[in-house]
């Protein structure tokens, strides 16, 4: 599975703080993955929620919750999904007021 190994490199990206470069190796294991099964399903839940966090950490808020919102819907593991919610409130937390209202002009989408 080659998601694994992009997710392992994502990992260590992540703890030696190349968020960017992490943020790009769990984007790839998600495309590995889906290419591999078709649809994402709970055990990928991972991807989204670690890219979440280099999200947060690049002052990406939006993109935060939106990964920290797909690793929810993907379900994963009830133990998995606190962190994921921790992320979506983070990442909520983060968002300026217009973005929060729904208007997304002004708003990181990248």
């Amino acid at each position: 599975m080659a998601w694994l190994s992009m997710k392992a490199k994502g990992d260590g990206l992540h703890k030696a703080q190349d968020f960017g470069a992490a943020a790009a190796a769990y984007t790839t294991a998600l495309h590995a993955a889906e290419s591999e099964g078709g649809a994402l399903s709970a055990e990928h839940a991972v991807l989204y929620s670690n890219r979440a966090g280099t999200n947060l950490e690049l002052g990406r808020p939006l993109l935060a919750l939106e990964d920290a919102e797909a690793a929810l819907r993907l379900g994963g593991n009830p133990g998995a999904s606190r962190p994921d919610a921790r992320d979506s409130h983070t990442a909520y937390d983060c968002l300026p007021s217009k973005c929060v209202l729904g208007l997304r002009s002004g708003c990181e989408s990248s």
